[in-house]
């Protein structure tokens, strides 16, 4: 049985290890939009660690309980760069330099697999009760979607979010090497 080692384990110069690791970012970041749960916001960004996205961006989010934030994160939260958008203009700008596409089943949404993201890439994500606003919908260069084939008609955004990151990272690895 292969035993997986921990990153410290792998390094023998954690901290050079650690700075590679934070300057060498995919170009890909998180937006999140009115997300709400602190358990959802601590997935995301061991999501984004794992994936080494370049950014989570919160947008109409309120602050969280440190102690919760670091329980759900696993410290991942310390590892992220994380800034806010102060406004809708925000997002405007980073429109400029990034494609910016939004997770959510619409009547023009695209499933996940046929889409070919251009990168850097912004990746909008909600709320689960509300979804992405209407404001930020009017934004987006693009929607995608997973296809659900079983009764439940969502899931939960954290996972979804992952689905679709792996998938992007699969693309530009792809597209990087062809």
């Amino acid at each position: 049985m292969n035993e997986q080692k921990t990153f410290r384990a792998q390094q023998p110069n954690v901290e050079l290890a650690m700075a590679q690791l934070s300057e060498n970012r995919h170009p890909i970041a998180l937006v999140l939009d009115q997300l709400n749960d602190v358990r959802n916001l601590g997935f995301l960004l061991r999501l984004a660690d794992a994936a080494r996205l370049e950014k989570v961006w919160l947008y109409k989010m309120e602050a969280f309980p440190e102690k919760k934030l670091k329980r759900f994160s696993r410290t991942a939260h310390q590892y992220v760069p994380m800034a806010h958008l102060k406004c809708l203009d925000d997002l405007e700008s980073l429109r400029q330099t990034h494609q910016l596409l939004a997770l959510e089943i619409t009547a023009a949404s695209v499933a996940y697999t046929d889409f070919q993201p251009q990168f850097p890439s912004l990746l909008v994500v909600g709320s689960e009760q509300r979804g992405i606003s209407q404001e930020v919908l009017d934004l987006v260069d693009g929607t995608v979607h997973i296809p659900m084939y079983g009764l439940n008609l969502s899931m939960n955004v954290a996972m979804a979010a992952g689905i679709v990151v792996y998938h992007f990272l699969t693309y530009l690895h792809h597209k990087v090497n062809v």
